[in-house]
């Protein structure tokens, strides 16, 4: 288990600022991937990972060794084409990599789920590592003032793999990909007064009606702070939104990323809300109650729930509360402010009480400036929504072959 957490951010959580960038530099944000809904394969790098991206996600990744950085640079552009280049794992030549632009894929013990997001970078800079000591001395970072490749990109559209080419590193390959429509509007004909479509079937297909009985669904579980931090918009973005800040499990998550619309992805949220009622938060493996949903809070501009990258490169999914059952868990170590991921706030690690899991990390204001006090981030996979009900495990939907080794 590491022994440092990250420090968030009382600043929109998507600056990252603790990656300590240069500069606000811009370089991809806009750029035109390709037209959506076209059959057009298009070859792409992916990286994969243990959570699911949604397009609209905030992603930060710090790269793992001299490959990663060479491909990613590759893919900035900050270095000329080698391991990506043309031709390498596909004859047709035609097949070039889009500057700016990777796949995010859901990483399983069977290989790489099908559908993914398409990230685009719009932040990039260098991180110097520097090494953590832990009780045991065991050093948690690097020992040799190794510079990395740092960059926060957006996730913007969902696609599907139609084959998988290479193995690049671990947990970075290339693939012959397609982009999928988001399904911003539902194929129901035109409403008129003297249509042969009854009135019930429209008001079945209403996205916003829908979002009306969500609202009210979320409010009588609990999660009443998080609905009115819903975003103005479209209600394929608050499908999106919902889908990143409910607490869902990951196969739950990577069920709603492959839905086709967003009617299917409100109604999916719509009929998880009405199908249980929410009484606290629990541990994941010992079940021991955690927190409650009304403690939910926010402390980003993505809502409760953000990704973090720590100092070894691995990304944190985590939900923002405002107190938990302090009986519940134990701390590990002293409060540090080094790699947090929150300026002006001090971390320290805290476990399940009863089996040790890692819930997460307390943060403590080390300004006074800084509001609230104190507030915790739970990795989302250490814990569980718990309503006394037995517990159901997902099947993971349909995969892709398993990850090429030639």
């Amino acid at each position: 288990m590491a022994s440092f957490a990250g420090h968030g951010t009382t600043a929109p959580a998507s600056s990252h600022t603790y990656l300590n960038f240069e500069s606000d530099q811009n370089p991809f944000g806009g750029r035109q991937f390709l037209n959506v809904g076209t059959n057009e394969h298009v070859y792409l790098t992916i990286l994969t990972v243990d959570l699911v991206l949604f397009p609209n996600a905030i992603l930060p990744l710090l790269t793992r060794g001299e490959a990663e950085k060479q491909i990613i640079e590759e893919i900035i552009g900050t270095k000329p084409l080698d391991l990506l280049r043309p031709g390498r794992f596909e004859r047709d030549l035609s097949l070039e990599h889009r500057k700016g632009f990777f796949g995010v894929c859901l990483r399983t013990g069977s290989g790489v789920a099908k559908v993914g997001t398409l990230a685009e970078i719009y932040r990039h800079g260098r991180f110097e590592q520097i090494d953590l000591v832990d009780d045991d001395d065991e050093v948690q970072g690097g020992s040799d003032g190794t510079v990395d490749v740092n960059i926060v990109a957006k996730g913007r559209k969902r696609f599907e793999i139609v084959k998988l080419s290479g193995v690049l590193t671990s947990r970075m390959m290339v693939a012959i990909i397609r982009l999928l429509p988001d399904g911003e509007n539902t194929k129901l004909p035109k409403e008129h007064p003297h249509s042969a479509v009854p009135r019930f079937v429209w008001k079945m297909h209403d996205c916003s009606d829908l979002l009306q009985k969500i609202i009210v669904n979320m409010c009588k579980n609990g999660l009443q702070t998080l609905a009115e931090k819903m975003p103005h918009g479209t209600p394929c973005t608050k499908s999106f939104w919902l889908a990143i800040n409910l607490p869902l499990s990951v196969p739950l998550k990577y069920e709603m990323l492959t839905l086709k619309s967003t009617f299917h992805r409100l109604n999916f949220v719509h009929k998880y809300l009405e199908s249980m009622s929410i009484e606290t938060f629990a541990c994941k493996y010992c079940r021991s109650p955690f927190c409650r949903p009304s403690d939910v809070f926010s402390m980003s501009d993505e809502g409760v729930t953000a990704a973090y990258v720590n100092p070894q490169g691995y990304v944190h999914q985590i939900m923002t509360l405002k107190t938990v059952n302090m009986d519940a868990i134990s701390t590990s170590g002293e409060a540090v402010t080094e790699h947090s991921w929150f300026p002006g706030f001090a971390w320290t690690i805290i476990n399940c009480i009863v089996c040790g899991n890692h819930f997460g990390w307390m943060f403590t204001a080390v300004d006074d400036s800084c509001h609230p006090s104190k507030f915790f981030g739970i990795r989302k996979d250490a814990v569980i929504v718990w309503n006394n009900l037995p517990v159901v495990d997902r099947a993971m939907p349909v995969l892709a072959a398993p990850v090429p080794t030639g």
